[in-house]
C-alpha cells in the first residue's frame, strides 16, 4: 500500500491529534497520503495531497482509512464501494463493529498493513429504488439496512412484502427492516432478527413490533428481489437508509431492493475479527 486516503467523520476536530499522528506515521513510511480539503487544515499537513472532492480523493487511492465510529465507516463505504477500494476503520466511536484498528494499537496494525500482511473481506451491499407512478424517484445503496416505518402518531402500519414479484407476507406493526449480513447486528438484531455470518450472500427481512403472534424474520438468498409496499389504509410512513431518513412515502409507492452488482470491501488483519467483535462488543468476554 503506497497510496492511502484518510477520511474522518463529524468528530474530526475531536480526533485531530490521532488523525495527524496517523498521517505523520504514513508519511514516515513513504506512503502517499490523500485528504479532503473540507475536512483537514492544509497548513498542518505538510506533504499531504489535498483534494477538493471525493472523486479526486479516491481516484488513485489503494486503501481508505476511515477514522471515527461505525457511522463514519458506513459513509466511507457508501462513497467507495462502487470503485472497489477497500476500507479500514480506526475506531473512535462507541461500538466499532465495522472497524479493524484500535486507538491503542493502530501503529502496530498499520505497520502490518504496509508490509502486506492483510486480507480483503467482501460483503453484500443492497441496491434500492423507490418507484412512484412507475418512475424511479430515488436510488441508493445500503451498507446496513433499509427501513420502511411509520412516521409520527403511533398508528398501525401494514407492510406487504413481495419476493421476486410474488406477494408473500404482510406485517402489521411499526414497519419492516431489510438488512444485509453486515446490518444483521444493527437495527434488525434489536427488532429480534438473527445474526447472519458476514460472508453469506443473504438478505434479512425483519418486522418491527409486529402485531402478529406468528411474525418472524426471513433469511433469504442474496439473489432475491424484495419489494415493500405500505398498505393504503396505514399510517404515514417513510424510508430510512443506514439510519438516515431519506424520504416520506406516498400511497402506491414501491420500494424494490436487491443485491448490488458490486461488494463492499473491508481490509482485515485477523480471520477471527468479526466473531471477536461480536464477543467483545456485546460484553460477553467474561462468560466465555
Amino acid at each position: 500500500m503506497k497510496r492511502i486516503a484518510v477520511m474522518a467523520g463529524a468528530n474530526a476536530e475531536n480526533n485531530r491529534e490521532i488523525i495527524l499522528e496517523l498521517i505523520r506515521f504514513l508519511k514516515q513510511n513513504q506512503v502517499e497520503v490523500f485528504c479532503l480539503k473540507s475536512v483537514f487544515d492544509e497548513n498542518s499537513l505538510d506533504g499531504v495531497i489535498i483534494c477538493e472532492s471525493e472523486s479526486e480523493l479516491f481516484r488513485e487511492a489503494e486503501l481508505v482509512i476511515s477514522i471515527g465510529g461505525d457511522g463514519t465507516i458506513i459513509a466511507t463505504v457508501r462513497a467507495v464501494a462502487e470503485r472497489g477500494i477497500p476500507v479500514c476503520g480506526l475506531n473512535m466511536g462507541r461500538l466499532g463493529f465495522l472497524t479493524e484498528l484500535s486507538p491503542e494499537r493502530w501503529q502496530e496494525s498499520v505497520r502490518e498493513i504496509l508490509k502486506g500482511n492483510y486480507w480483503v473481506e467482501e460483503r453484500l451491499v443492497l441496491s434500492g429504488r423507490l418507484i412512484r407512478n412507475d418512475e424511479v424517484v430515488e436510488n441508493w445503496i445500503a451498507v446496513n439496512d433499509v427501513v420502511l416505518s411509520r412516521i409520527g402518531y403511533p398508528q398501525l402500519l401494514t407492510v406487504d412484502v413481495l419476493l421476486d414479484g410474488v406477494p408473500t407476507i404482510s406485517y402489521p406493526g411499526d414497519g419492516v427492516i431489510v438488512a444485509t449480513p453486515t446490518g444483521s447486528t444493527a437495527y434488525s438484531l434489536s427488532a429480534g432478527g438473527p445474526i447472519v455470518s458476514q460472508d453469506m450472500e443473504a438478505i434479512v427481512v425483519t418486522p418491527i413490533c409486529a402485531h402478529d403472534f406468528y411474525a418472524r424474520s426471513w433469511v433469504l438468498s442474496g439473489e432475491t428481489v424484495v419489494e415493500l409496499r405500505g398498505d393504503y389504509r396505514s399510517a404515514d410512513y417513510g424510508l430510512t437508509i443506514d439510519g438516515k431518513p431519506l424520504v416520506s412515502c406516498e400511497v402506491g409507492d414501491r420500494i424494490r431492493l436487491q443485491k448490488a452488482p458490486w461488494k463492499m470491501k473491508f481490509l482485515r488483519l485477523d480471520d477471527a475479527g468479526h466473531h471477536q467483535n461480536l464477543r467483545t462488543r456485546f460484553h460477553r468476554k467474561d462468560q466465555l
